[in-house]
């Protein structure tokens, strides 16, 4: 499976599609590189995340990191596979990150 970042309607709203894993963790950091230059929130729905490795995880940490003081990382509709990791890694405690598992959109 491919890996897509979309673009969403909102400003600074993508939408992660397919897998991410040491194939594609950094392409999605190039990708999300000019708006992270930027102050404000991110908000990456991952509902079509099929799946997700250490390595992607990784990637969606150091973007929060990134951002620390000047927004945070909205992780919206966390599914399946990609779900579990994020309650085992117990995701909600990292800083800068946030879990919405209703995809409350912004």
């Amino acid at each position: 499976m491919t890996f897509m970042v979309e673009a969403d309607v909102a400003p600074r709203a993508y939408r992660l599609v397919g897998e991410l894993d040491l194939a594609t963790a950094e392409r999605l950091t190039q990708e999300l590189s000019p708006v992270l230059q930027t102050d404000g929130d991110v908000h990456l729905d991952v509902g079509d995340l099929e799946f997700m490795d250490s390595s992607g995880l990784r990637a969606l940490i150091e973007i929060s990191r990134s951002l620390s003081g000047r927004g945070h990382v909205f992780l919206n509709s966390p599914m399946g596979e990609v779900a579990k990791l994020l309650e085992l890694i117990r995701a909600e405690k990292l800083p800068n990150l946030v879990i919405q598992p209703n995809g409350s959109a912004p």
